[in-house]
């Protein structure tokens, strides 16, 4: 008897704390590991007669496993949010076009290869743009760290899409002409 009430007020702290959310997959993950172990720990745990003891040793070891999965998982949205964050603080790309025009213009290639680095510019070169920013004057080491780009991560930036509804248009009939001692006056309908 003992054993139920205690799986019973187990189970309902794991509902309490679940109904009030984690903001990480570090909570959500031993929050979930806790209900989980506790429910596997009370079935292996009933076999022996110790339902209470498998339920709280099952919730101590779920809560730490998940929480340990979930760190990871924290970890990986961290690493990612640098990641893109850092893409964008970099800048807007730059363009064939621009890259030409600062090697037309006399840039320094290691300027030019900077901007390249510093930028969110994504290069992929077909032999004839190759070829083309050859004879326009840009060089080796320049075409080169532009082929470089095309195995940077991609970065996907939303915007939002606002739609709107289609404006409501009534068509009411056209009134009859009026006729009236001998004067026509006719109504006119678009």
């Amino acid at each position: 008897m003992r054993s139920k009430r205690m799986l019973i007020g187990l189970l309902g702290v794991v509902l309490a704390v679940g109904g009030n959310g984690c903001a990480t997959h570090t909570g959500t993950g031993a929050l979930a590991g806790s209900g989980l172990g506790a429910l596997a720990g009370a079935a292996i745990g009933s076999a022996t007669g110790n339902a209470g003891k498998g339920a709280l040793i099952g919730a101590g070891l779920g809560a730490a496993t998940g929480g340990l999965i979930g760190a990871a998982a924290d970890e990986n949205d961290r690493r990612n949010a640098e990641r893109i964050a850092a893409l964008q603080a970099a800048g807007p790309a730059l363009s064939i076009h621009d890259v030409v025009q600062m090697a037309q213009s006399g840039v320094s290639d290691s300027v030019i290869i900077n901007q390249i680095r510093n930028s969110n510019s994504v290069f992929h070169l077909t032999p004839t743009d190759v070829a083309n920013l050859h004879n326009q004057g840009v060089s080796d080491a320049v075409i080169l760290a532009m082929q470089e780009t095309a195995r940077r991560p991609v970065v996907i930036q939303r915007r939002p899409v606002i739609v709107e509804p289609a404006p409501v248009v009534i068509y009411e009939p056209c009134p009859p002409p009026v006729i009236g001692f001998g004067i026509y006056h006719r109504h006119r309908c678009w």
